[in-house]
């Protein structure tokens, strides 16, 4: 088995095939943070039991952060600063802007990994 301190791998992309593999490349005493929101009746598998790389001989562990885990009172106005100091890239984050009326198309999109973030311009 490695050795060390352990690995920190974080997902954010939250379907059970990056899951896995957060978990699956742990080194010995590693832990993985799942940031994303997982859908309804989500299920992932993980190799328990082998002695070589299995989550219970590797001494494994699987953290959630539910979306951040943010406040928003002391963290929104954090956010604007460094937004505002160009720090923080959100503009580079959008794929696409839309309309109000285009809302229910928008979410297909995101469903479908077609954009990662969509802004209404009103």
């Amino acid at each position: 088995m490695p050795t060390g301190s352990g690995s920190t791998p974080y997902e954010a992309v939250g379907i059970p095939q990056t899951i896995e593999q957060a978990v699956a490349s742990l080194t010995y005493a590693g832990t993985a943070t799942h940031i994303g929101l997982p859908e309804d009746e989500q299920q992932v598998t993980l190799n328990f039991g082998n002695i070589d790389t299995g989550f219970y001989w590797n001494k494994a562990t699987l953290k959630v952060c539910h979306c951040g885990d943010a406040l928003p009172s002391n963290d929104f106005a954090l956010l604007a600063q460094l937004y505002l100091q160009k720090k923080l890239k959100l503009d580079e984050m959008v794929t696409a802007r839309i309309t109000l009326d285009q809302v229910n198309e928008a979410f297909h999109a995101m469903e479908s990994g077609d954009v990662l973030r969509s802004v209404i311009v009103m």
